[in-house]
């Protein structure tokens, strides 16, 4: 009986946890204009997801890996707009290299960005 309480108990708590090492990333672009050069990465800028543009009214999706992540850290989004402006928002945590939401929501707005996490 104890060893059943305990198997219980450990995939109770194996099952809670996350263990994944990447984070799905959704970037929108909510403006009247295109956005280029968008780079959006961990703190650590081990790896960078990289798109040319995003188009108005569009939006893109791609996972960012975090295996060779190993402090604790945030998400930085970089972009460059309509004026060659760039632009870039510092947001969310992750802690010890590992995502603590799995996924994080980019909404690039005419005069802000607004950020979600799940």
């Amino acid at each position: 009986m104890k060893k059943l309480a305990f198997l219980s108990f450990l995939f109770a708590v194996i099952s809670c946890n996350n263990f994944s090492n990447s984070i799905n990333v959704e970037i929108a672009n909510n403006t009247k204009e295109v956005i280029k050069n968008i780079q959006f990465a961990t703190s650590e800028n081990k790896e960078v997801l990289t798109f040319e543009e995003l188009k108005p009214g569009k939006k893109i999706k791609k996972v960012l890996a975090m295996d060779k992540n190993k402090e604790d850290g945030h998400y930085t989004l970089q972009f460059t707009d309509k004026n060659g402006n760039i632009k870039q928002l510092n947001s969310g945590y992750y802690s010890n290299g590992k995502p603590l939401e799995s996924e994080i929501i980019v909404s690039v707005e005419k005069d802000t960005i607004l950020i979600k996490v799940k």
